[in-house]
Protein backbone atom coordinates (compact mmCIF):
# COMPACT_ATOMS: atom_id res chain seq x y z
CA UNK A 1 0.00 0.00 0.00
CA UNK A 2 1.67 3.44 -1.33
CA UNK A 3 -0.69 5.28 0.56
CA UNK A 4 1.42 8.88 -1.15
CA UNK A 5 2.58 7.76 -4.29
CA UNK A 6 4.70 10.53 -6.43
CA UNK A 7 3.92 13.05 -3.43
CA UNK A 8 7.17 14.27 -1.53
CA UNK A 9 7.22 15.63 2.29
CA UNK A 10 6.21 18.64 3.60
CA UNK A 11 8.34 20.12 6.03
CA UNK A 12 6.70 22.02 8.78
CA UNK A 13 8.72 25.31 7.94
CA UNK A 14 6.72 25.10 5.17
CA UNK A 15 3.30 24.88 6.09
CA UNK A 16 3.90 27.60 8.59
CA UNK A 17 5.28 29.65 5.52
CA UNK A 18 2.64 28.32 3.03
CA UNK A 19 0.54 26.90 4.18
CA UNK A 20 -0.88 23.00 4.57
CA UNK A 21 -0.59 21.01 0.71
CA UNK A 22 -3.40 18.43 1.11
CA UNK A 23 -1.40 16.12 -1.76
CA UNK A 24 1.80 16.20 0.55
CA UNK A 25 2.58 14.49 4.17
CA UNK A 26 5.26 14.86 7.23
CA UNK A 27 7.23 11.90 7.97
CA UNK A 28 9.01 11.95 12.04
CA UNK A 29 8.15 10.14 15.30
CA UNK A 30 6.34 10.66 17.86
CA UNK A 31 7.82 12.19 21.21
CA UNK A 32 4.77 11.99 23.45
CA UNK A 33 1.37 11.07 22.99
CA UNK A 34 -1.69 11.55 25.74
CA UNK A 35 -5.72 11.28 25.62
CA UNK A 36 -6.30 15.37 25.46
CA UNK A 37 -9.63 15.08 26.39
CA UNK A 38 -12.57 14.14 29.23
CA UNK A 39 -14.22 12.17 26.84
CA UNK A 40 -11.84 10.40 24.82
CA UNK A 41 -12.54 11.94 21.52
CA UNK A 42 -8.95 13.33 21.45
CA UNK A 43 -5.89 12.68 21.49
CA UNK A 44 -2.58 14.94 21.68
CA UNK A 45 0.83 14.36 20.25
CA UNK A 46 4.00 15.76 20.62
CA UNK A 47 5.87 15.39 16.91
CA UNK A 48 9.51 15.09 15.87
CA UNK A 49 10.19 15.78 12.44
CA UNK A 50 14.02 15.66 11.13
CA UNK A 51 15.16 18.81 9.28
CA UNK A 52 15.55 17.94 6.08
CA UNK A 53 18.57 17.20 3.91
CA UNK A 54 18.74 20.07 1.58
CA UNK A 55 18.05 22.55 5.04
CA UNK A 56 21.01 24.41 6.42
CA UNK A 57 19.58 24.14 9.78
CA UNK A 58 20.23 20.88 12.07
CA UNK A 59 17.43 21.42 14.37
CA UNK A 60 14.84 19.23 14.20
CA UNK A 61 11.18 20.62 13.92
CA UNK A 62 9.05 19.91 17.19
CA UNK A 63 5.11 20.60 17.49
CA UNK A 64 1.66 19.58 18.81
CA UNK A 65 -0.67 17.34 16.37
CA UNK A 66 -4.01 16.91 17.85
CA UNK A 67 -6.26 13.88 16.21
CA UNK A 68 -10.33 14.68 16.70
CA UNK A 69 -11.73 11.31 15.45
CA UNK A 70 -14.58 8.92 16.35
CA UNK A 71 -14.15 7.09 19.10
CA UNK A 72 -13.39 3.69 17.12
CA UNK A 73 -10.37 5.05 15.16
CA UNK A 74 -9.20 6.22 18.33
CA UNK A 75 -9.31 3.30 20.15
CA UNK A 76 -7.04 2.02 17.05
CA UNK A 77 -4.70 5.04 16.92
CA UNK A 78 -2.29 2.95 19.31
CA UNK A 79 0.51 5.18 19.29
CA UNK A 80 3.24 5.33 21.63
CA UNK A 81 6.54 7.59 21.96
CA UNK A 82 9.05 6.65 18.94
CA UNK A 83 7.21 5.11 16.44
CA UNK A 84 8.22 6.53 14.00
CA UNK A 85 5.34 7.79 11.37
CA UNK A 86 3.88 9.14 7.72
CA UNK A 87 1.29 10.77 8.05
CA UNK A 88 -0.54 12.55 5.21
CA UNK A 89 -1.92 16.24 5.70
CA UNK A 90 -5.71 15.68 3.47
CA UNK A 91 -8.07 17.52 6.13
CA UNK A 92 -5.04 18.84 7.76
CA UNK A 93 -5.60 22.43 9.69
CA UNK A 94 -2.67 24.72 10.90
CA UNK A 95 -3.04 26.82 13.64
CA UNK A 96 -0.21 29.51 14.02
CA UNK A 97 0.27 30.31 17.32
CA UNK A 98 1.31 33.83 18.68
CA UNK A 99 4.43 32.25 20.69
CA UNK A 100 6.33 29.11 20.39
CA UNK A 101 5.40 26.83 23.01
CA UNK A 102 6.98 25.10 25.84
CA UNK A 103 8.83 21.46 24.00
CA UNK A 104 8.37 23.00 20.49
CA UNK A 105 11.07 24.94 18.02
CA UNK A 106 8.00 25.93 15.98
CA UNK A 107 4.76 28.28 16.81
CA UNK A 108 1.81 25.93 15.36
CA UNK A 109 -0.22 23.20 15.56
CA UNK A 110 -1.93 20.72 13.24
CA UNK A 111 -5.72 19.75 13.68
CA UNK A 112 -6.85 16.57 12.12
CA UNK A 113 -10.58 15.84 12.54
CA UNK A 114 -12.46 15.77 9.09
CA UNK A 115 -10.05 12.13 8.32
CA UNK A 116 -6.53 10.89 8.75
CA UNK A 117 -4.76 8.86 6.98
CA UNK A 118 -1.35 7.45 8.47
CA UNK A 119 1.00 4.45 8.88
CA UNK A 120 3.21 3.94 11.74
CA UNK A 121 6.43 1.76 12.55
CA UNK A 122 5.64 0.64 16.44
CA UNK A 123 8.71 0.27 19.18
CA UNK A 124 8.72 -3.40 18.78
CA UNK A 125 8.68 -2.95 15.09
CA UNK A 126 5.10 -3.87 14.00
CA UNK A 127 3.64 -1.95 11.12
CA UNK A 128 0.20 -0.29 11.46
CA UNK A 129 -1.99 1.92 9.02
CA UNK A 130 -4.96 3.59 9.05
CA UNK A 131 -7.13 5.77 6.28
CA UNK A 132 -10.21 7.00 8.15
CA UNK A 133 -11.02 8.34 4.61
CA UNK A 134 -12.64 5.03 3.59
CA UNK A 135 -12.64 3.50 6.95
CA UNK A 136 -9.82 1.20 7.26
CA UNK A 137 -7.48 -0.29 9.43
CA UNK A 138 -4.55 -2.58 8.97
CA UNK A 139 -2.33 -3.96 11.16
CA UNK A 140 0.92 -5.88 10.69
CA UNK A 141 -0.87 -9.64 10.90
CA UNK A 142 -3.45 -8.50 8.09
CA UNK A 143 -1.37 -6.92 5.73
CA UNK A 144 2.72 -6.96 6.71
CA UNK A 145 3.70 -7.29 3.39
CA UNK A 146 2.55 -4.45 1.87
CA UNK A 147 3.06 -2.44 5.21
CA UNK A 148 6.52 -3.48 5.51
CA UNK A 149 7.89 -1.74 1.65
CA UNK A 150 6.75 1.96 3.02
CA UNK A 151 9.37 1.92 6.18
CA UNK A 152 12.40 -0.08 4.89
CA UNK A 153 14.76 -0.57 7.42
Amino acid sequence: MHAFPATQPQSPRDIFINGVNEAKYLVGRFSMVWDASVNGTSLEALVIIPSQIDDKRQEDDVFRVFFQLKREYLDLLTLTPNDEFQLSLRGARLKKLSEIQIASTIAMELWFSDGLLIQWKCRDGELKAMNTWIGMYLSEESYGMVLSRWFRT
